[in-house]
């Protein structure tokens, strides 16, 4: 934690040298309930439980632009007001459907540009209340029958260049 340089935005630990979110790093922002930002980090992974208890009523969470490569299962478990995820920009090449578990109300996902090959049935079993969905600028060469059916608040899908 000592490499950590806060910006002069409450939250806002973009354009530093993280490459871990752990607990330490969660009790700094205990009780936070709105934005926070690490893009243009260094993270590799995002591991289970990172997001500990204190930090339940986030709304927003950017995680772009950094080398996220996995996400552990329930990782984000915690996160039940969070309404906004960008996971855009990393190394992400496989999504299953404990990625997203406890991500109750999540209403937009950017998984942008990334490494994506397939979408399989039930990687957003629950995300439900989804509106928006980035998959652009991955490398998707097969959506599985029924993988969006449950998404049935979804009103913008984006698939731009992807190899399909």
């Amino acid at each position: 934690l000592s490499s950590i340089r806060f910006a002069t935005v409450k939250n806002n630990f973009e354009e530093n040298e993280i490459e871990l979110f752990d607990f330490s790093l969660s009790l700094i922002l205990l009780d936070y309930d709105g934005e926070l930002n690490f893009s243009y980090n260094k993270l590799k992974e995002i591991k289970e439980n990172s997001f500990g208890n204190n930090l339940r009523k986030l709304v927003s969470l950017d995680l772009s632009f950094n080398k996220i490569a996995n996400i552990q299962p329930n990782s984000f478990q915690y996160l039940n007001f969070l309404i906004f995820l960008n996971l855009s920009s990393n190394k992400l090449a496989f999504l299953n459907s404990t990625m997203f578990y406890g991500l109750n109300i999540l209403e937009y996902l950017n998984l942008e540009s990334n490494f994506i090959e397939a979408i399989k049935e039930g990687v957003f079993d629950y995300i439900i209340h989804l509106k928006m969905l980035n998959l652009s600028k991955n490398k998707i060469k097969r959506l599985e029958a029924n993988s969006l059916t449950k998404l049935e608040s979804l009103k913008e899908l984006y698939l731009i260049s992807n190899p399909y």
